[in-house]
C-alpha cells in the first residue's frame, strides 16, 4: 500500500507548501482537493497543473487522485447536465495533474425515489463520463459517501455501499471503482465488515480518518488511533487482498477548522500507520 494525505487538510498552505510536507512527513503522494486553499474547479489553468505535477515528481511523490464535487444520481435535466459538464472537465483536470483516480460522490435522493430509479440514474451518469474517462486514462471512483436526510437503511436495507456495488456490477467496467472512506458508512449504521463485503471487488483507493460519537451520538473527527473506526482491521482486509494501491488520510480542516493543525496532524497519521503495519 501506498500513502498520501488530502489537501483538506492544509487550507492555509500554498500547494509547494502541501508538496513538502508530504515528502517531510514520509508520504508516497498527495491527494489533490484544495489548490491554495480553493476547491479545485473543471477550468482550473493546464498551466498550474503542470507546474504542480512537476513539483509533485520533482519530490519524489505521486499525485495519487484529484477529487470532484460531482454527483451522480440526478434525473435527467440541465441539473444532471451540469454535473457530467462538471465531471468532464474535473477528468481533464485529473489527467492533467498526472493522477489516475477522479472522486465522485453518488449522491443523494428523496425518499419518493426508488432504488431502482436512482441506480439507473446513477448508471446514466456514469456512462456519460465513461469515454472521457477511458481517454484519459482515469478511473472514475465512487466514494462511500452520502447521508440521506431519511432512513434509507432502516427502511429499505440499501446503504451507499450496497448501491455502489450494484451499479458497479451491473456496469462492469475498469474505468470505474470504488474509493472506500472507511468511516463514512458509519453515519449509515453500517459496520465496515459489511461495507468491505459489499465493495471489496470495486476497490480502487482508500480514505482513512478516525471518527468518534459524543453523548448526543453526533459524530466527529478526532485524532488517528483515539477513534471507534476499525482502521487496523481495514488494513489488514486490504492486505489480505493483497491490494497495492493508495490509502489517503483526511483531515478535514477545510470544513473543520476547530481541528489541530496539519503541521501536527499529517505526521502523527504516518507514525500511526508505521506502528500498526510495523514498519
Amino acid at each position: 500500500m501506498k500513502f498520501a494525505y488530502t489537501t483538506l487538510a492544509c487550507p492555509d498552505w500554498d500547494w509547494q507548501t502541501a508538496i513538502n510536507a508530504a515528502k517531510e512527513y514520509g508520504y508516497d503522494g498527495i491527494e489533490w482537493r484544495l489548490v491554495n486553499g480553493e476547491v479545485i474547479p473543471r477550468d482550473f489553468p493546464s498551466e498550474t497543473s503542470k507546474q504542480i505535477k512537476d513539483a509533485v515528481a520533482n519530490a519524489g511523490l505521486e499525485t495519487c487522485g484529484v477529487d470532484s464535487s460531482v454527483k451522480l444520481t440526478l434525473p435527467p435535466g440541465p441539473e444532471r447536465d451540469a454535473q457530467i459538464e462538471d465531471g468532464l472537465g474535473m477528468l481533464r483536470v485529473t489527467r492533467e495533474f498526472g493522477a489516475s483516480l477522479m472522486r465522485v460522490f453518488p449522491g443523494v435522493y428523496p425518499e419518493s425515489v426508488s432504488d431502482d430509479e436512482a441506480a439507473a440514474w446513477m448508471t446514466e451518469s456514469l456512462q456519460a463520463l465513461i469515454p472521457t474517462a477511458r481517454e484519459q486514462g482515469v478511473v472514475i471512483s465512487l466514494e462511500t459517501h452520502d447521508k440521506f436526510g431519511w432512513p434509507r437503511k432502516a427502511t429499505r436495507g440499501t446503504t451507499t455501499s450496497s448501491m455502489i456495488a450494484r451499479v458497479l456490477g451491473e456496469l462492469n467496467d475498469p474505468a470505474v471503482g470504488v474509493q472506500w472512506d472507511i468511516a463514512n458508512p458509519y453515519l449509515e449504521g453500517e459496520t465496515a465488515d459489511v461495507t468491505w463485503k459489499n465493495i471489496r471487488d470495486y476497490v480502487a483507493y482508500v480514505h482513512l480518518k478516525d471518527m468518534r460519537q459524543d453523548a448526543e451520538g453526533s459524530w466527529y473527527h478526532c485524532t488517528t488511533g483515539e477513534g471507534i473506526v476499525p482502521i487496523a482491521d481495514a488494513l489488514g482486509w486490504l492486505q489480505d487482498a493483497n491490494y497495492d494501491g493508495w490509502v489517503s488520510f483526511e483531515w478535514e480542516k477545510k470544513w473543520h477548522p476547530e481541528l489541530a493543525e496539519p503541521a501536527v496532524a499529517l505526521p502523527h497519521f504516518m507514525e500511526y500507520i508505521q506502528n500498526l503495519l510495523g514498519k
